[in-house]
């Protein structure tokens, strides 16, 4: 250049596209000519003019995404639960059962009505939801049954219904009730008489059974022996107790009772009768 020409910056083509683009930004093959700026990547190029424009960081800051250093949320995805795994509050219903209805098992349906937010409006909506229960034979009160969560299409909408869990519970008996282990076993309580006892004559009770079936229990004289005694020796005034309650039997006969659920193989509980006689003070005159 001539005396007094401004500076100039001189580049000649070497015909090899790649070292011309190492020469001038210091990639593969040179780190720059002339003390130029050296990147250590093509896509270093924009983050370090973006970094720069933006008043971010240099090439300190690396990342997977090119822009992450002048827009740090670029490289953010969008977190959060995937859909359906947070945890759903179940809706909680009784279902009242007599003691025949859990002998034998049998299907029952029971209609939940659900409140649930518009997806649209956020606003409650109502959907009511049919459910088949199977009662297993033997199931006890309190057993849980629990139905998971569904969706529900409604005018073009989709609901998400709460899980539901179902509770069993058992209706009074008149004269049966559960016992034993897992109350597998009936109990049903004969209150004899002072005269029948003291008679010392065989008794025989028919008990019906929630199979529909009855049983037939014995209770033989030397089975009153015992009471009868107690009852002669002024038992109501020994014990101090006007309306004391003398035991006199207890029978057990097997495979009358609830069947046991669970098994690969249907067993029965006993059916359990208890004699006893209610011996009461006259009321003072």
């Amino acid at each position: 250049a001539g005396a007094g020409a401004a500076p100039g910056f001189g580049f000649s083509f070497g015909g090899d596209p790649n070292a011309n683009f190492g020469f001038s930004f210091g990639g593969p093959g040179g780190s720059g000519a002339g003390g130029g700026p050296g990147f250590g990547g093509g896509l270093d190029v924009f983050e370090e003019l973006l970094g720069a424009f933006m008043g971010g960081r240099g090439r300190g800051a690396r990342s997977s995404n090119p822009f992450g250093s002048a827009f740090p949320g670029a490289q953010q995805q969008q977190r959060g639960p995937p859909p359906g795994a947070a945890q759903e509050k179940p809706v909680f219903h009784e279902m009242h059962l007599t003691l025949e209805q859990l002998y034998g098992g049998t299907r029952k349906k029971i209609r939940v009505a659900h409140q649930v937010p518009n997806p649209w409006t956020g606003t409650a909506e109502t959907i009511k939801e049919l459910y088949q229960v199977k009662i297993v034979p033997g199931y006890r009160s309190g057993t849980k049954i629990t139905f998971k969560g569904r969706s529900r299409s409604v005018n073009g909408m989709q609901f998400r219904l709460p899980p539901v869990t179902i509770t069993i519970r058992e209706k009074p008996h008149a004269f049966l009730s559960r016992t034993g282990k897992n109350g597998a076993d009936l109990l049903y309580v004969c209150s004899l008489t002072v005269g029948q006892v003291l008679a010392g004559r065989t008794l025989r009770i028919r008990i019906p059974l929630p199979s529909g079936k009855s049983a037939e229990v014995t209770l033989k004289p030397g089975d009153l022996r015992a009471a009868a005694a107690e009852i002669s020796m002024g038992g109501a005034e020994a014990g101090g107790n006007p309306n004391r309650k003398i035991f006199v039997k207890e029978k057990q006969i097997a495979a009358l009772g609830m069947p046991r659920s669970g098994g690969l193989k249907t067993t029965y509980g006993s059916l359990v009768v208890r004699f006893e006689v209610a011996l009461s003070r006259p009321a003072p005159a």
